[in-house]
Order: structure tokens, then C-alpha cells, then sequence
């Protein structure tokens, strides 16, 4: 007896299914960026260098979580300081299959990809969603800002 199946169904079930996948594939490359974040950093640990300068450390107020940390270094993902970029690292859906996954603050952006001499002061790449991209497609991602490739 032949078996009769209703070929938009099936078109409408992957689709469907494509759309899940990606969007699954999206909050993995979000939560694996945040976890490169949360890595133990290399950089430069404001604690010892107050200390080596005979200031007390700031204990009070806005800055004294900032002191806590050890910054990240050139290439390594951003140190989770304030939390604002870290809480702004997000996927949003585009359309039919089509998502982005990045940040909207321009610093997210800065963090990237580095900031040129004479733009601002001079920032070192601090990569955290390309290698996170790479980690889970294993292809190089495409960095967009505002809609626009640099």
C-alpha cells in the first residue's frame, strides 16, 4: 500500500525544524561567549597595582567592584567588570532563518575588533563572540556593525 504524505507539511516540519536549530545554535555561540568572559583573565590586576602604589584600595561606592578584578589581556575575552557587557551579549531573530547574535552597546563592538589610534584611545582586540562562533561552526564569523560590514 503506498504511503501518501502532504509535501507542504513536510516542507512547513523542517522548516520549522531549521528554525529551531538555529535558533538553539544561536543561544550556544550567546552562552559560550559569556563563558569566555567569566575565564580567569591575564591582564593587568588592579588590586597589586594600587597596592604597590601606597594607595588604599577604594572600598566604597561604584568603583570598588572594578578594583576586585583582574582586567583581560590583547586576545583574550573582555573581564566581566561592571556587567554591562556581559548582560547585553544576546541573539535576536531576523526573520525567516536568519539570526544575529552580538550586543548593542558600541563598546561590545570596541571590545571585538579594537579600536584605531585616533578614534579613541587605542583598545586591543579582545575577541569573545568570532571565537565562540569558530568554536561551534568551526567557520570564521562576518563582524557587522549597525548593519554594516567594517
Amino acid at each position: 500500500m503506498p504511503v501518501s504524505w502532504n509535501g507542504l507539511a513536510v516542507l512547513k516540519a523542517v522548516d520549522h525544524a531549521v528554525d529551531v536549530g538555529l535558533a538553539s545554535l544561536c543561544n550556544d555561540i550567546v552562552e559560550t561567549a559569556k563563558a569566555k568572559m567569566r575565564e580567569p583573565k591575564t591582564g593587568i590586576d588592579y588590586r597589586k597595582k594600587w597596592r604597590r602604589a601606597g594607595k588604599k584600595m577604594p572600598g566604597k561606592g561604584k568603583s570598588a567592584g572594578y578594583f576586585k578584578r583582574v582586567s583581560s589581556a590583547p586576545g583574550e575575552a573582555p573581564a566581566v567588570q561592571s556587567g554591562d557587557l556581559f548582560g547585553h551579549i544576546n541573539m535576536e531573530k531576523l526573520g525567516h532563518q536568519a539570526f544575529a547574535v552580538g550586543t548593542d552597546l558600541k563598546h561590545g563592538a570596541w571590545m571585538e575588533v579594537g579600536v584605531p589610534k585616533g578614534i579613541a584611545t587605542r583598545i586591543k582586540p579582545r575577541p569573545y563572540l568570532r571565537p565562540a562562533v569558530y568554536e561551534h561552526t568551526g567557520r570564521d564569523a562576518e563582524v557587522h556593525f549597525a548593519g554594516k560590514v567594517p
